[in-house]
């Protein structure tokens, strides 16, 4: 009896992160769905991979989406913005994150994606006028969001990459995220 208490006491603490946390489907075991809108308000063209992942399931396949400077694959110049974008509800949320890029090398076949996108944070640069290698003027840091603390499935989440006035080529991505439903 003392260790249920003392594990629901931990739990509410907050050491159970986010293994409780509905994954939005209707049905008992069923995933629901987050969407995922991407503004680029630098005036440079955006390389990044995100996605979701299970952390807490080291097989799981993570759901991911990549954004290059290949025109034949999703792009995100500058002043622009991504079309509305559907990934699998998981645990995390990343933004090229060292987690996420873990997750999809132990669980994706590297083949199949573009490398150049596999890039920690987010890449911004130049497209030189030949379309080849991306000329990088500076990156953001990666980012992640945990279901049930930040987001909740069935939300839309808005990325925000925004370039940092004053401090040269730094740039940050700004996350924020809206319900499917409130109470209030």
């Amino acid at each position: 009896m003392a260790i249920l208490v003392c594990s629901i006491l931990l739990c509410l603490a907050g050491g159970c992160d986010n293994l409780f946390t509905s994954f939005g489907g209707s049905v008992a075991g069923d995933r629901g769905t987050i969407q995922v809108v991407i503004l680029n308000n630098t005036p440079n063209q955006a390389v990044l991979t995100l996605g979701t992942f299970d952390p807490t399931d080291e097989k799981s396949q993570p759901d991911i989406v990549q954004f290059s400077t290949d025109q034949d694959q999703l792009q995100l110049p500058g002043q622009s913005s991504s079309s509305l974008l559907t990934l699998t509800c998981g645990r995390v949320l990343g933004v090229g994150s060292n987690r996420l890029l873990e997750a999809i090398s132990q669980n994706l076949v590297l083949d199949n994606l573009n490398g150049s996108a596999l890039v920690a944070g987010v890449s911004f640069g130049d497209l030189p006028s030949d379309g080849s290698i991306l000329d990088v003027v500076g990156s953001a840091s990666g980012i992640e969001a945990s279901l049930g603390t930040d987001f909740i499935c069935n939300s839309l989440i808005i990325l925000q990459l925004e370039a940092i006035p004053l401090r040269g080529n730094a740039f940050r991505i700004e996350f924020s995220f809206i319900p499917s439903s409130s109470d209030r």
